[in-house]
């Protein structure tokens, strides 16, 4: 049998927040007609990675960390992460379900291992931090499925996938 995760739906408030956050993260991006970047705490649900072991890395992305990316603390000043502006991630890479997907979510396992909450439509550009990273793919009863990595940049390019959701 397969093992599957479950990946709850946002809630009203977070759906309402993320809204809100648009306009505050394409300032913090400095890259105002890209799509903006969506990496808040109520979108994600971490969990100890241990679990992922009982999915197929075949079907996995590894991608290599980026010295070019600032580390994460355990500071006040650890959300900076995620904000090109003040020194962030900018580099990112583009997946997306090797087979058709009507909806499907995206998870990581690297220093910390965790899912989106946001279900996907079709691509999405992951940031790539310090850390090497396995970028795995559920649909939406929680199944991994085999994911394809199609391109990559830095935020800020205006390149062809600057209008893909940034997670």
């Amino acid at each position: 049998m397969q093992p599957t995760i479950e990946i709850k739906p946002l809630s009203l408030p977070a759906r309402i927040a993320d809204v809100i956050m648009v306009p505050i993260m394409r300032l913090l991006s400095g890259a105002w007609s890209e799509e903006p970047q969506q990496t808040h705490w109520w979108n994600n649900h971490h969990f100890d990675c241990r679990i992922m072991d009982h999915f197929d890395k075949e079907k996995m992305v590894h991608i290599k960390g980026s010295n070019d990316s600032i580390a994460r603390t355990g500071s006040f000043w650890n959300f900076r992460f995620h904000l090109p502006v003040f020194g962030g991630w900018k580099k990112y890479v583009v997946l997306e379900p090797k087979k058709a997907q009507e909806t499907w979510y995206i998870g990581w396992i690297s220093d910390r291992c965790g899912v989106s909450r946001i279900p996907l439509h079709s691509r999405v550009r992951m940031l790539v931090g310090r850390s090497n990273t396995f970028f795995v793919g559920f649909n939406t009863q929680g199944a991994q499925i085999e994911l394809a990595c199609v391109g990559e940049g830095e935020i800020g390019d205006g390149g062809q996938y600057s209008d893909i959701p940034l997670l």
